[in-house]
């Protein structure tokens, strides 16, 4: 499985150790509070086991981060920090005044990563009423875009039979499979498994720019700063 997860670029270890570590929790703690064993949480950040589609999910919710970022951790295009994007939206429909109170404060940390523009940066921009249920999602993009089974599968390099299976919910697809679908569909691995687009939008276009930016470039570390700088200014009048 280790080698597995390595020659397809997975990053979900990696990305748990950083967000452990972040956030000050012991394995044996993290998998408490999410209910799951801790051996069997421990060999997640072995590489021996990988969550669960359904327990990648809860790891992301917990944490506030996509589903891409646990699976490739930096190396997503897509955002990362999904309560720190949120949280910035609420600041910048707060009006300037909170948005002004963080800029310099925002823009020092990114100066120092040298990154100007977020070119680079993904968002979804599929138009599709996706819920949590990745069969259901499939079989939605297969009916509203008309695409047929047979071009998902030339595409996935699997049988026309598996992506019924899909459709069906009689097996869920691998992460391997969800990344292909995810790029045949032109959106995150995010959307596609909760429905949730991993996309934000911001009245302050400067504003809105940097915090994708710093949400980007920024360790975690500085992202937990940016969270307590924001929850302190909607806080204060």
């Amino acid at each position: 499985m280790s080698s597995l997860l390595l020659k397809n670029n997975f990053y979900i270890a990696q990305s748990l150790k950083k967000l452990r570590d972040v956030h000050v929790l012991s394995k044996k703690e993290l998998a408490k509070r999410l209910n799951i064993p801790s051996s069997t949480y421990s060999k997640y950040e072995i590489e021996l086991f990988r969550p669960s589609l359904d327990k990648l999910i809860r790891l992301a919710r917990y944490f506030g981060v996509s589903c891409d970022y646990l699976l490739f951790c930096n190396k997503t295009s897509y955002p990362h920090h999904i309560r720190l994007l949120a949280l910035a939206q609420t600041i910048d429909k707060a009006g300037a005044k909170k948005v002004n109170q963080i800029k310099a404060d925002l823009n020092a940390l990114i100066s120092l990563t040298g990154q100007k523009q977020k070119n680079y940066i993904k968002e979804d921009s599929v138009k599709l009423p996706f819920i949590e249920d990745v069969s259901k999602n499939i079989l939605l993009y297969i009916k509203n875009k008309g695409v047929m089974k047979k071009e998902i599968a030339n595409y996935l390099e699997v049988t026309p039979a598996q992506i019924t299976h899909y459709t069906k919910s009689e097996s869920v697809p691998s992460y391997e499979n969800l990344v292909k679908l995810s790029k045949f569909f032109d959106c995150s691995v995010h959307f596609l498994v909760t429905g949730e687009a991993l996309h934000f939008d911001f009245d302050d276009k400067d504003f809105g720019q940097t915090i994708l930016l710093a949400d980007h470039f920024l360790p975690l570390e500085d992202h937990q700063i940016l969270i307590r700088l924001m929850e302190a200014v909607l806080i204060n009048p």
